[in-house]
């Protein structure tokens, strides 16, 4: 899925776009996964700038639960 940059589901396979928010344990890593305590691991990679472009704070996010 991708998310903004306030964690909101903006496109996935058409549930919870717009309405729902993933809980971030990334912390300050732009790349990376971590592990719910429900057994969800959650993979995720920042969208990366480009030159001067800051971006707009996007990133990919993979979630497989356990």
């Amino acid at each position: 899925m991708l998310v903004d940059a306030s964690h909101r589901i903006i496109a996935t396979d058409g549930r919870g776009v717009l309405s729902e928010r993933l809980s971030s344990n990334a912390g300050d890593r732009s790349s990376g996964y971590y592990s719910e305590g429900t057994g969800r691991l959650v993979a995720f990679h920042a969208a990366p700038r480009y030159e001067t472009y800051r971006g707009l704070g996007w990133c990919g996010v993979i979630v497989q639960d356990g």
